[in-house]
C-alpha cells in the first residue's frame, strides 16, 4: 500500500508502497527473457535508459478519471568494461551504484518503495484514487546509430502494461 512520509520542511508526501516495488520487480523479471539482445548491446557499450512512469488518478463515477499527479523515474543502465561492472544511475537523484552482474543491476531497478509521488494536500479525504505504474525502455535516449534498429526491431520495444492499485492513505 502507499504510505505517507513527512519531509523536514514540507507537507506530508504520499509515497509508493511495497506493491510498487513488487510490480516493478515482476515487470523486469517477466521482461528479462526478452532482454538477451539488449544485454548483448549493453555489454558492447550501448547505455540503456529505463523509465518507471507513475500516475495518480482521482476516480470519478460519471466521467473520465482526473490526473492529479505524475512522475517519471529514470535509470541509466550501462556496462563499464574496464571495471567489468554494471552501473545503475538514478537520473532523478543522481545516485549511482555498481554491480558485479546484470541480474543484480536489474534487481536494483525494482527498489521503488518510498518514492514520493504526491503531496497529501492534493488528496481530498472522501475521494478515491488509483496509482498506475509502467516501465519501458526509452528509445529516444539510445545512441543515434542504434535508434533506427531499435524502432524497427521488436526486442528493443520493451514496455509493460499499466498496473494499478487503490491509493491507501
Amino acid at each position: 500500500s502507499s504510505s505517507m512520509r513527512r519531509t523536514h520542511d514540507a507537507s506530508p508526501l504520499i509515497t509508493t508502497g511495497a506493491e510498487a516495488g513488487w510490480l516493478a520487480s515482476s515487470i523486469l523479471r517477466n521482461r528479462h527473457s526478452k532482454l538477451a539482445g539488449l544485454l548483448e548491446a549493453l555489454k558492447n557499450g550501448v547505455p540503456l535508459v529505463i523509465l518507471l512512469e507513475i500516475k495518480v488518478e482521482k476516480e470519478r463515477s460519471w466521467w473520465l478519471n482526473k490526473s492529479v499527479g505524475e512522475l517519471k523515474q529514470g535509470y541509466l543502465l550501462l556496462f563499464h568494461a574496464l571495471s567489468d561492472k554494471y552501473i545503475v544511475n538514478n537520473l532523478n537523484s543522481g545516485a549511482q551504484h555498481d554491480f558485479s552482474n546484470v541480474d543484480e543491476a536489474l534487481a536494483s531497478l525494482s527498489h521503488v518503495e518510498d518514492l514520493p509521488i504526491l503531496d497529501v494536500k492534493l488528496v481530498e479525504p472522501a475521494a478515491r484514487y488509483r496509482v498506475l505504474l509502467r516501465t519501458y525502455l526509452d528509445l529516444e535516449s539510445l545512441p543515434a546509430p542504434v535508434r533506427p534498429l531499435a524502432y524497427l526491431s521488436a526486442p528493443w520495444r520493451l514496455e509493460s502494461d499499466w498496473y494499478q492499485w487503490p491509493l491507501q492513505r
